[in-house]
């Protein structure tokens, strides 16, 4: 399921979350770090989205591991990409792939990302 809300957002920072869906308690969570978020669950969509923004649009994504492989080498190098979490269950294997990856970040827990300083 892709959301794409129609409401304009005013701010800069747009939080983007790739994977299964997010319960609305979650979405609150995450909302409380930055007020516009979407979700994706296809990083196709995603994808064409985040290069949609402007280049003075910054995105913090939060994305699911298996995802994660499809899409940040293809969006890590962009301007409008602050930060990248990874939302894993082995940080270990995660850390190989992505070593050459300054903006990338790992979690096993969404709650641990909502403590991090995110840009």
């Amino acid at each position: 399921m892709t959301t794409i809300q129609e409401i304009k957002n005013l701010e800069t920072f747009f939080l983007i979350y790739l994977g299964d869906s997010v319960n609305n308690e979650v979405q609150q969570q995450l909302r409380t770090i930055i007020n516009y978020l979407l979700t994706f669950d296809d990083e196709k969509e995603c994808f064409k989205y985040i290069h949609s923004l402007s280049k003075n649009d910054r995105v913090i994504l939060i994305v699911k591991e298996k995802l994660g492989q499809q899409i940040i080498p293809e969006i890590v190098h962009l301007r409008q990409i602050v930060s990248i979490y990874v939302y894993c269950n082995d940080i270990k294997i995660n850390q190989q792939w992505t070593k050459n990856f300054t903006k990338v970040n790992y979690s096993y827990s969404l709650i641990i990302i909502f403590s991090y300083r995110m840009f």
